[in-house]
């Protein structure tokens, strides 16, 4: 049988299900006769450019009672002004959030997901009064957006093998997810974008968890802002703080420093995705909900096979044969953390269980203990056999000579973490900090993870020792990402 979908409001929402295969989950029904919360306006102003004039678009939204409509709302129809301004008014007042005002407007027919009868109501998941959670409440209602990605994939898979729990995915492709959508009652797909989040308003009012995956890597930065920095505020405005024990938000660990404070650097260097990172936490202290957050800051993500999505860095490994008989000729003065994605899956898995015990924001740095390059081109020249016979140091004089022999292009934030080099930090976190199994705890996990074949047949054991020597890195000074 399909996963039954979330019902939004009361008892006169009907349930649909798909019919065309084991494989396709319900998508969440809409209640077609009624006002929906759509999207705030386009937070962009022509006259002024650059990241600043988000963010003070942003700001001047929040301490007005009405917003512009933007041109491509005004193409779907004029929206009286003073409604608009009332309405928003009255919707702030009632939740007491500042930040984001949402304009109201009726549903075009395109905007409604169609509905087939499922038969008997008994079986679809019942709406719930919002009412204060507790620790007393076993099974939770956790809201999950970016579960198509590679991390997001595995947290889920997780959560269905290990929990009751029910859960509401926004996904915008069912298709590519690889789990079992049918594997246990109470997984429900919630087909569309975190741009039109607002669609989801009466859900996310009952909702007890909400883990923030997904995010944009690229394209404009009005793009890029508008979903890494308003939608997600947008989202937190909907929830109901009375309801909602704990809000998970994935980060980078590229915008801080070694102290795990927030790196200045990462706002005024770097790409509008690492920016976006950076300016979502200033937003988001400004928000009564704000002490509901759990940040976690994932360093190098690790991740991928046939049941899963590769991670940006696991797509490449499989190459490593080719580059290690280079590589492991230099040796360079760097440093750093990684962590694969199932270690990830784990270490949320403990916080969703496991809400913080007083109201306030809290923050983890994701990673195993840090590693020098230079280990980690000796465990991979060991693992593949290929021996090292004399290494020459990669200073960054040599690196920018390289730079400029192969012409590479570089930005100022590349620039940046080229003379960085550390990025390490304070008291990371892997579920040996809670005293749960690591997956992959060495780079020889992550390579015989990743499938590649060690040379000569050769496969190292597992070794679960988290002090390595680092004393050089401990001499260098510097900043990391």
């Amino acid at each position: 049988m399909s996963p039954v979908e979330s019902i939004t409001e009361d008892d006169r929402i009907a349930v649909s299900e798909t019919a065309t295969s084991s494989m396709s989950p319900v998508e969440l029904v809409e209640e077609s006769d009624r006002l929906a919360i759509e999207e705030t306006p386009e937070l962009s102003n022509p006259e002024i450019s650059g990241e600043e004039a988000n963010i003070t678009e942003l700001e001047n939204n929040s301490e007005s009672n009405a917003a512009h409509i933007s041109g491509e709302e005004a193409n779907r129809g004029e929206i009286d002004e003073s409604t608009k301004s009332n309405s928003s008014q009255s919707l702030l007042e009632e939740r007491k959030r500042p930040e984001i005002k949402d304009s109201l407007e009726s549903k075009s027919p395109e905007e409604i997901y169609t509905s087939t009868n499922l038969g008997s109501r008994e079986t679809a998941p019942s709406p719930r009064t919002p009412q204060p959670s507790s620790s007393a409440n076993k099974r939770k209602r956790i809201f999950i957006t970016g579960a198509s990605g590679c991390i997001g994939q595995y947290l889920v898979e997780k959560l269905i093998r290990e929990t009751e729990h029910e859960l509401y995915l926004l996904v915008r492709d069912p298709g590519k997810l690889r789990f079992d959508c049918n594997a246990r009652p109470g997984i429900n797909i919630v087909r569309g974008d975190i741009r039109q989040i607002p669609r989801h308003a009466n859900l996310l009012k009952t909702i007890d968890c909400a883990v923030l995956i997904a995010t944009s890597w690229g394209g404009t930065d009005q793009e890029v802002l508008d979903v890494n920095i308003y939608k997600n505020i947008q989202l937190l405005n909907l929830l109901d703080r009375q309801v909602c024990q704990q809000i998970i938000y994935f980060s980078t660990a590229s915008i801080l420093d070694r102290n795990n404070q927030l790196l200045k650097e990462a706002r005024e260097l770097g790409t509008s995705y690492i920016r976006s990172k950076h300016d979502f936490l200033r937003q988001a202290s400004r928000l009564p909900i704000y002490d509901r957050i759990t940040a976690v800051f994932p360093t190098l993500v690790l991740g991928g096979d046939a049941q899963h999505p590769y991670s940006h860095i696991s797509s490449g490994l499989p190459g490593i044969t080719k580059w290690i008989k280079l590589i492991r000729f230099f040796k360079a003065d760097a440093s750093f953390h990684f962590i694969h994605s199932q270690d990830i899956a784990e270490v949320v898995g403990y916080l969703i269980e496991n809400p913080p015990q007083k109201k306030e924001y809290r923050q983890f740095v994701l990673g195993n203990p840090a590693v020098t390059v230079n280990q980690v081109v000796e465990e991979a020249c060991a693992y593949l056999n290929q021996p090292i016979l004399f290494r020459l140091p990669l200073s960054v004089w040599l690196a920018n000579l390289f730079i400029v022999i192969f012409k590479i292009q570089m930005s100022p934030w590349d620039r940046f973490c080229l003379e960085y080099r550390h990025f390490t930090y304070q008291n990371a976190v892997n579920p040996a900090t809670f005293g749960l199994p690591v997956y992959c705890a060495t780079f020889s996990d992550v390579l015989k993870s990743s499938g590649v074949v060690g040379g000569s047949g050769q496969r190292l054991t597992r070794v679960n020792n988290y002090r390595l020597d680092l004393d050089d890195r401990e001499s260098e000074s510097g900043n990391e990402s």
